[in-house]
């Protein structure tokens, strides 16, 4: 971000859609190139084209593909609209779509960070951090253990 640029937002509306449709696992967002089960799934222009730009036979296999592999959402970008195909299977499925006119490259950006911290173990623990010429120290104990005196010993 740039110095005087204003923070661009992620503004989605939701569509249609249905309830929930699988867990988040380790890297929660991709492209449609890239499909893996229980990751959202984002559709851009490319991937609205993929999809819809075929017989009518391979456009239904594609999108039983995407619902298959339950994802837990499906947010479409570029302002793209939703082919009527894929709104019904995602229905039926009950599977969330929602719908941006932000860059598929932003909305992965916001929401890997975003999902990233909301499903990040935290753990805290008391302790001092200290610089020994080159290297990160992390002093741990109970509250009120003087670790910081410690340190300085």
């Amino acid at each position: 971000m740039g110095v005087g640029r204003r923070p661009r937002r992620l503004g989605t509306a939701l569509r249609r859609g249905g309830g929930a449709g699988g867990a988040l696992r380790r890297r929660p967002v991709g492209y449609l190139n890239y499909i893996h089960p229980y990751r959202v799934q984002i559709l851009g222009e490319r991937e609205v084209a993929y999809i819809t730009n075929a017989t009518a036979e391979d456009c239904a296999r594609r999108i039983a593909r995407i619902v298959t592999l339950e994802p837990p959402v499906l947010v479409l970008t570029d302002g793209q609209t939703a082919p009527d195909a894929l709104l019904s299977m995602c229905e039926r499925a009950q599977i969330p779509m929602f719908a941006t006119a932000e860059p598929s490259a932003f909305v992965i950006d916001v929401m890997r960070a975003y999902l990233s911290k909301h499903f990040a173990e935290r753990t805290s623990m008391h302790g001092v951090f200290m610089d020994i010429p080159g290297l990160g120290v992390l002093i741990t104990g109970e509250s009120g253990r003087a670790r910081a005196s410690w340190g300085w010993n």
